[in-house]
């Protein structure tokens, strides 16, 4: 795919829209590699590059409810070289960003961390759309897990890090978040470097999708 369009926060439920408890409007980067309609060209946006390879320690259980994940929030599969190094051509885009905890989000690492998620093994359709209250929205047999896409700019507005930020060659950024645990439907989350994930465990191969 050569071409996407970045996402937008809704105040309330809509098609093609990020249901967020704290709705907005999304700011549009000026990046090269977005065209005025808002579509994005991948083939003229950098890659963060660099290879890194991890440990990943994620084990899965159930009971007739309940299914567990625990561990260590790393993937198993390779990732861009994050913090983003100097000189590399996805640097000035990232330096440009604050990170709290962090001179800029060029320096966010990626780490482990204590992931311990429990969630319904059956899961039903709720009545009504909620917003969603936290950054963290899925997790990924692969070790790692799914975030609200919403970051800020240099002047603190809301963008999309798809649109804002290269990727690398998973398509997929850290994230200023650890130690995030889910138990009976809400996240608790404290802060840094959660890393991208991949189609299927073991593959290789990366998407933004399970």
């Amino acid at each position: 795919m050569a071409h996407a369009t970045f996402a937008a926060i809704g105040f309330s439920p809509a098609r093609n829209t990020l249901y967020a408890c704290q709705g907005g409007t999304l700011t549009r980067p000026d990046r090269p590699w977005i065209d005025a309609h808002g579509v994005i060209d991948v083939l003229k946006r950098p890659f963060v590059s660099g290879t890194m390879r991890w440990h990943s320690k994620l084990r899965v259980t159930t009971t007739a409810a309940k299914r567990h994940f625990k561990g260590n929030g790393l993937p198993d599969h390779p990732t861009g070289h994050f913090p983003v190094q100097k000189g590399t051509p996805a640097y000035k885009y990232y330096a440009e960003i604050p990170a709290h905890g962090y001179p800029n989000a060029a320096a966010i690492p990626i780490k482990p961390w204590n992931l311990d998620v429990t969630v319904p093994r059956n899961p039903s359709v709720a009545p009504k759309p909620t917003c969603i209250d936290q950054l963290t929205t899925g997790m990924a047999l692969a070790g790692g897990t799914f975030h609200l896409e919403v970051a800020t700019d240099a002047q603190d507005r809301p963008v999309d890090p798809n649109a804002a930020l290269p990727l690398d060659r998973c398509w997929g950024h850290p994230s200023r978040q650890t130690e995030t645990s889910l138990t009976h439907g809400s996240f608790r989350r404290r802060g840094h470097g959660i890393p991208t994930v991949p189609l299927r465990r073991g593959t290789g191969r990366c998407a933004n999708e399970i």
